[in-house]
């Protein structure tokens, strides 16, 4: 009872807290703006960014991990219309703290070539841009998933990075084969 979004954010944001030791984290995600009929032709991007809050998954097994992880992405997708850049501020007006975005993930389709009210579209090849804020993503459409990882190399440690994925990886088999597992003995047990 899961979305592709939802079982591939889970493993992430369940590994990430245990790296980082936290019990609270915001992972941000890119957030489809297009929920009414009419707006599904109109040409442009019309994101909005979601925050997504979790806890501390190491008692959890990952079934009720990915139960949690699907009400706050259900949680958070009810108010996916409210423009964040407008919160801020709000928050602000009335003396209060904005969230602090520890990470962000995404889950998108490969960019092709596509056709749009006879124009033929081709994308430009994607360049990481300069994120102070570590964001991984999964594309899908492949035979297999393909993994990226953004970070600002001032910011973040390229092998810290680069460890962190292949954790990653080895963190999702582990799942796999075993989610009823709790997490947290999971993580004790990946490869350093």
């Amino acid at each position: 009872k899961a979305t592709y979004f939802m079982s591939r954010l889970a493993p992430y944001a369940a590994l990430l807290a245990l790296e980082c030791a936290a019990e609270e984290m915001m992972i941000g995600t890119p957030v489809s703006m297009r929920t009414r009929s009419e707006l599904q032709h109109v040409f442009g991007p019309m994101t909005n960014f979601g925050l997504i809050r979790v806890g501390d998954p190491s008692e959890c097994s990952f079934r009720d991990w990915l139960s949690h992880v699907r009400s706050v992405v259900l949680e958070m997708s009810a108010h996916a219309d409210v423009p964040f850049p407008l919160v801020v501020p709000e928050l602000l007006r009335r003396g209060l703290v904005p969230p602090q975005v520890s990470a962000s993930f995404s889950s998108a389709f490969p960019m092709t070539v596509m056709q749009f009210d006879g124009m033929e579209l081709e994308p430009l090849p994607r360049e990481c841009q300069d994120f102070q804020v570590f964001r991984v993503g999964v594309n899908r459409g492949y035979e297999k998933d393909r993994n990226w990882a953004e970070f600002d190399p001032m910011a973040h440690n390229s092998i810290a990075v680069g460890r962190f994925v292949t954790r990653l990886q080895a963190f999702v088999a582990a799942v796999a084969s075993d989610p009823d597992r709790k997490l947290g003995e999971m993580y004790a047990h990946l490869p350093e």
